[in-house]
């Protein structure tokens, strides 16, 4: 478990060590005694999460892990030309994050480890922003929210990771970034106030079918790699309790 009284090198060094044992252990295991722990990235844009996850992905692959980290879907897969309608953009991302759940859930690569950067709970958040804005009735978000939490694959991801950040934050770091400092259709401070809401609803709603969110605020600028190693020990007591 995290032991905050640790210098952050012990507490590497005692997280690199647990972790190649657990990771022999579960080389070890049957095949057909082996499902992956899938976990989802979800939350504020430059909020951390992609940084964290970089972080994390890196840690199980160099400790032994057969971990599948797919390429997050809305910003660098869905075709660009969606970008117009973001309904089907976002339509486009849902999907695209499903058939990475199942297809790594029963792939015969047989992974200890997928995570994802942005999935189901994501796209419902803005989902509920396009309802919001007027861009799906009720009846159609209900039917896309069904379809996005039906259990053959809500079931499967294990744990949320949620990162937020309030919207002036996420501007300012998309700014420091670039050379044109320009509003776009999804990274401004009246879609991100939106967006968090929806994400911060969907929390309390998700909790209610006894799924497991952790919230990490990043108001602050902060070492992503002290969030980071909460998720791995958080992950790593997920994984233990599979070889037990």
């Amino acid at each position: 478990m995290y032991n905050a009284n640790m210098t952050s090198s012990q507490d590497d060094n005692r997280l690199q060590s647990d972790a190649r044992l657990l990771s022999e252990r579960m080389s070890k295991l049957d095949d057909d005694d082996k499902l992956p722990l899938i976990v989802e990235f979800a939350g504020s844009p430059k909020a951390g999460k992609s940084t964290t996850i970089d972080i994390v992905v890196h840690f199980f692959k160099r400790t032994g892990f057969k971990t599948w980290a797919p390429t997050e879907g809305a910003s660098k897969r869905t075709p660009s030309y969606l970008r117009s309608d973001l309904v089907a953009f976002n339509a486009w991302a849902l999907n695209y994050a499903i058939s990475e759940i199942l297809t790594s859930y029963h792939n015969v690569e047989k992974y200890d480890l997928v995570v994802l950067d942005r999935g189901p709970f994501d796209s419902l958040a803005w989902m509920r922003v396009l309802k919001d804005n007027g861009k799906l009735t009720q009846r159609e978000y209900e039917c896309i929210e069904n379809f996005a939490r039906h259990p053959k694959w809500s079931k499967l991801v294990e744990r949320i990771y949620l990162f937020t950040c309030i919207p002036a934050t996420s501007m300012k770091r998309e700014h420091e970034s670039k050379l044109i400092q320009r509003e776009g259709i999804a990274m401004n401070e009246e879609m991100l106030t939106k967006l968090k809401d929806q994400y911060l609803y969907l929390e309390k709603d998700f909790q209610k079918d006894n799924l497991s969110i952790q919230t990490f605020s990043t108001d602050e600028d902060g070492d992503p790699k002290d969030n980071a190693r909460k998720i791995v020990n958080d992950i790593m007591d997920m994984l233990k309790n599979r070889v037990r």
